[in-house]
């Protein structure tokens, strides 16, 4: 189970309970990536080969979540401030960017988790190979699956970048144009933006 503490980021007492006021630090929930578990030991068989590769799935989820949340954040035309009042009318669905926001938070942590056990299989697979525990074949065979699962994460999470970085448009757009109460919003887009560029550094330093 990996447990990841973020900064910058809260949701208000109607998104999550016991959170602070204010833009605090908040730690992330626990996540259990089905698959994989923080102690491995050497492992030739073909089944954890494919272990490996279904977690881009997590990234693909990822990148989803963050299309989705692009088309919530499209600020509603033909909606004037004073139209506001009334909840039906306002530019975008703050309760339904929360719910997509909260969704990509939990599936970053998944994200996360797999670069973290792809990159420490990685080191494993050396210390292996130099130890004579598997052949150069195998070595081979189970480096190149992880790299290829690693390189269709960091395609995954550019996507993820490139929509989020939109969302931050479409949300400060929504602002200047009379939307109130999106601060929280925008500061939690502009930290899972953060975060997936991290994800994908991590990878990119292999």
């Amino acid at each position: 189970m990996y447990s990841f503490v973020k900064t910058g980021m809260f949701l208000s007492a109607a998104a999550l309970a016991g959170c602070a006021s204010g833009i605090e630090e908040t730690s992330r929930l626990d996540v259990s990536l089905i698959g994989f578990s923080e102690q491995r030991g050497p492992s030739t068989a073909p089944a954890e080969i494919g272990e490996t590769i279904n977690v881009t799935t997590e990234a693909d989820a990822l990148s989803a979540l963050a299309q989705t949340l692009v088309r919530r954040s499209q600020a509603r035309h033909g909606v004037t401030s004073a139209a506001q009042t009334d909840g039906r009318n306002k530019l975008v669905s703050a309760d339904a960017l929360v719910r997509n926001l909260r969704a990509m938070n939990d599936q970053m942590d998944s994200v996360e988790a797999a670069v973290h056990t792809h990159n420490a299989r990685l080191k494993n697979l050396d210390m292996e190979r130099d130890l004579g525990l598997i052949s150069e074949a195998d070595y081979a065979a189970q480096a190149d699956s992880i790299r290829q699962s690693q390189n269709r994460i960091a395609a995954a999470l550019s996507d993820t970048i490139s929509n989020t970085e939109t969302v931050q448009t479409n949300l400060q757009d929504a602002s200047d144009r009379g939307h109130s109460g999106l601060h929280w919003h925008m500061s939690a887009t502009a930290q899972l933006t953060r975060e997936a560029q991290a994800a994908r550094d991590a990878i990119l330093r292999r």
